[in-house]
C-alpha cells in the first residue's frame, strides 16, 4: 500500500498533502479500512528515500550500457513556464531500449528591454 501511494503521488503529480484530503481519506477507508494513511511529512520522507534508491538503480544500469546518448528538450507548461529536460537513452545487452529522465529544470528567462 505504501509503494502504491508513493506511485500515485509521483506518477500523477499529486501533492503529498493528498493524504489530508477528506475525500481521499474516505476513499482510502472504503478501499482498505485497515490501512492507516501516513502523514504528509512521513510520505515526503518515503518518497525521498525511494528517489535515492531509484537514482542508484539508474546509475548502475547506465554503467552497464556500452553506448549512451543524451537528449535535451525544451518545452513549455500549460502555465507558460519554460523547462529543460535531459534524457539518457541506450540499448541493454539484451537489446532492450532504456530511457531515463535525468533531470527537468525550470528555465527562468530574464526579460530584456530594448
Amino acid at each position: 500500500m505504501n509503494d502504491g501511494l508513493m506511485y500515485l503521488v509521483a506518477n500523477d503529480m499529486q501533492p503529498v498533502s493528498i493524504v489530508e484530503d477528506k475525500g481521499f481519506i474516505e476513499y482510502n477507508k472504503r478501499l482498505n479500512a485497515s490501512y492507516c494513511l501516513p502523514s504528509r511529512k512521513t510520505l515526503s520522507k518515503w518518497i525521498g528515500d525511494k528517489a535515492k534508491h531509484v537514482k542508484a538503480d539508474v546509475m548502475e544500469c547506465m554503467k552497464t550500457l556500452n553506448n549512451l546518448s543524451v537528449t535535451c528538450d525544451m518545452w513549455t507548461s500549460r502555465a507558460t513556464e519554460g523547462y529543460l529536460t535531459v534524457t539518457a537513452h541506450g540499448i541493454s545487452d539484451e537489446f532492450q531500449l532504456v530511457n531515463f529522465v535525468l533531470d527537468t529544470v525550470c528555465m527562468h528567462i530574464a526579460q530584456s528591454y530594448w
